[in-house]
């Protein structure tokens, strides 16, 4: 009886792992300091356009199922030029 309990624990940790893994949420243990994914945008069954950050560069990536295409390299801040209306070298950066 203990042995079946346990087996229908470990095979529902299982089912759960592989459910969040698929949907994205699961990140490695630590994590990554040197790369994230910023944000994702789906364009349909399979194809998807990533933002994602690496050491000090961000990338727009194009993702289909059987190819992974660099679209654009990101700068890691952006200016508003109209929020910036002041006169001063530092501006406001945005992440």
């Amino acid at each position: 009886m203990t042995i079946a309990v346990l087996c229908l624990l470990v095979a529902g940790l299982w089912l759960a792992l592989r459910w969040l893994k698929k949907r994205g949420t699961l990140r490695r243990f630590g994590g990554n300091a040197e790369m994230a994914m910023e944000s994702r945008l789906s364009l349909g069954p399979k194809k998807n356009l990533l933002i994602v950050r690496l050491r000090d560069r961000r990338l727009l990536l194009g993702i289909t199922e059987h190819h992974i295409s660099k679209l654009a390299e990101l700068p890691l801040y952006y200016y508003d030029e109209e929020e910036d209306g002041q006169d001063n070298d530092e501006g406001k950066k945005h992440a």
